[in-house]
């Protein structure tokens, strides 16, 4: 609930929380196929600020890095089906 001692900081959290958890289903889906998530990166300016990727990985369950610069572009698709067993990656190809 709001209330009167909120203040910026707090109503920009919640938003960044919110917008977390509504990213949150891929992830979900992927469980429910047994397709686990090795880790999770995260690109473009929102990714530099570590509270976004902490919020992030606390939504998620996984942790959250910053994509290197070096990576080549790839699909949502692609990034999100990393896996330590790469069921998804081999199936992009």
């Amino acid at each position: 609930m709001l209330a009167a001692n909120h203040r910026q900081g707090h109503i920009i959290r919640a938003t960044l929380e919110g917008v977390a958890f509504s990213l949150r289903k891929p992830f979900s889906l992927f469980a429910e196929m047994k397709v686990p998530a090795a880790d999770i990166r995260v690109g473009g300016g929102g990714a530099r600020f570590p509270l976004w990727r902490q919020i992030q990985a606390d939504v998620y369950g996984h942790s959250v890095r910053i994509r290197p610069r070096s990576d080549k572009p790839r699909t949502f698709l692609e990034d999100s089906c990393r896996t330590k067993n790469t069921i998804c990656s081999r199936s992009m190809r």
